[in-house]
């Protein structure tokens, strides 16, 4: 039992999603005010570069993390309580691994950035040899993301989620106010890039400082442990199948417009593609902090327990997914305008409505994919990304070639789509011995319920001009509608659910 003052299972997993969701927020808030002035004071090509880094960045990082961070996470959950000798050795193996990888990326990235700008973007204004320079300055250090991982996960592993949100935070806040101060004083593309790439290194040692507090200076020590590494190879083959292959699915759309598109409208698309995939928190949040319990309770097969806290966390995600994705269509317009022009905003519209689709089908997929990887069933999503090699992504070429943005958009959902036919019954079945279309319960119902509640209102405010008081207002309505219609679906109010949930705990008889 929890002596007085220690922290519950319940708000431990409140503070990490608390945490996660108070740092996306303010990552966003930053990137709309500082992506604006960006746009306005670098220019379209400088602006449309520096997302086309981050994307570069975050593909990169997806493949190259070789599933040290998910063995990470799972390793740490599952061993810290008694053998934390054996996770030392483990931390010391994956960000020795990590950072070598890092090194060599690093190396290849300087060497074929001017090839990739002259061979690959368009560029109108920027001159080549400079823009070679700057996407090497930023892609190089962006991908300290890498081994940055790593530290992150040892984190989540003791349910500190919320610490490394915070870390996020400061970091995002420091590195966006920094770049809005060069830009506004005329330091140009090149002095934005330097201050990115430092605070990315100060990001780093911020994470390596509260990793030293909580598990000591050894495991900062770069050495393999060969034992440690053959006890969890086949757990992070599967998951290096599962992060690359994902990572190449993830990012095919926004990799073909790139060479299609003129570089100012790509960053146009990145940028949107960026925000909207901020909505994506809330699944984050509450599979990362209900991971480490989940495995712990397969560890302990704890089944029934784990079953329960699923079915709890699956229709959380489900419902609250669709209020912030439904915000997508409402948002789009008001906010782009503001950022860019009319005419970009209306041109992402339709393109960033299907990504919140898509995104709002990965986060109702997000909560089972975790538990198979606490049942230890990584082969399942590997599978299907194997699949979908030859499903969705010629389907992704072949749309993003013939219809440009709506075409990348529609892919995305596509990708989501075969996810449920392929997977999603393979986890319902192996996992929880369930009926996939019990299982898809809470995703059908959330998303039947925000087209009835948000179509209507979205049609209304269109109707009425599309303004920012009327979409805002429209989305007010739609909300309260969509919050009335899951109190009635779920029958539990929102104190029951925070309660059954494990979000909060109430006294008896409360």
């Amino acid at each position: 039992m929890a002596g007085p003052g220690a922290p519950t299972p319940a708000s431990t997993l409140s503070r990490n999603i608390g945490a996660a969701l108070a740092a996306q927020s303010l990552t966003l808030l930053l990137l709309l005010v500082v992506g604006r002035s960006l746009f306005r004071t670098l220019g379209g090509e400088a602006f449309g570069l520096i997302n086309f880094s981050s994307t570069v960045c975050t593909a990169l990082a997806g493949v190259l993390d070789l599933g040290t961070t998910s063995t990470v996470v799972r390793e740490v959950a599952a061993n810290r309580g008694h053998d934390s000798e054996y996770v030392d050795r483990v931390l010391r193996s994956a960000s020795t691994v990590c950072w070598a990888t890092y090194a060599l990326a690093a190396i290849a990235i300087t060497w074929s950035s001017s090839l990739l700008v002259s061979g690959w973007l368009h560029l109108d204004t920027l001159e080549p040899s400079r823009a070679a320079h700057v996407l090497a300055v930023l892609t190089v250090s962006g991908l300290l993301a890498l081994p940055r991982g790593v530290y992150a996960a040892s984190l989540r592993g003791i349910d500190r989620l919320d610490l490394a949100s915070r870390i996020d935070a400061a970091a995002v806040t420091v590195q966006q106010a920094g770049a809005l101060g060069l830009a506004l004083t005329g330091a140009g593309i090149g002095g934005v890039a330097l201050w990115l790439a430092t605070v990315h290194v100060g990001w780093n040692a911020a994470y390596a400082a509260v990793v030293r507090r909580h598990f000591g200076g050894g495991v900062l020590r770069l050495a393999i442990d060969p034992a440690a590494v053959r006890r969890n190879l086949r757990f992070s083959r599967s998951m290096l199948g599962i992060s690359a292959l994902a990572t190449v699915h993830s990012h095919a759309d926004r990799v073909i417009l790139s060479g299609l598109l003129p570089v100012t409208r790509f960053g146009y698309y990145a940028f949107g593609y960026s925000l909207v995939s901020r909505g994506a928190v809330l699944a984050s949040a509450v599979s990362q902090a209900a991971l480490p319990a989940l495995s712990a309770q397969f560890a302990r097969e704890d089944r029934s327990s784990l079953l329960a806290r699923y079915h709890r966390l699956q229709a959380f995600v489900c419902y609250g997914a669709a209020v912030l994705f439904a915000a997508v269509p409402f948002a789009v317009v008001p906010v782009f305008s503001m950022v860019f022009d009319h005419a970009a905003a209306w041109e992402l519209l339709a393109p960033l409505s299907l990504v919140a689709l898509g995104f709002f089908l990965n986060s109702t997929i997000t909560v089972p994919y975790m538990l198979s990887l606490a049942a230890g069933q990584p082969g399942i999503t590997v599978r299907l990304n194997l699949h979908a090699l030859w499903v969705t992504l010629p389907a992704t070429a072949g749309l993003v070639v013939r219809f440009g943005l709506l075409g990348a958009g529609l892919s995305w959902v596509f990708y989501h789509l075969f996810a449920y036919a392929y997977a999603f019954p393979r986890i319902c079945r192996a996992c929880l011995g369930l009926s996939p279309l019990v299982c898809a319960r809470p995703t059908l119902g959330a998303l039947g319920l925000a087209l009835a509640s948000y179509g209507p209102a979205w049609a209304a405010a269109r109707a009425a001009g599309a303004g920012t008081l009327a979409m805002s207002a429209a989305f007010a309505v739609g909300t309260l509608l969509f919050l009335l219609g899951a109190v009635r679906l779920t029958g539990m109010d929102t104190r029951a659910w925070r309660a059954r949930l494990g979000l909060v705990s109430f006294p008896d008889g409360a």
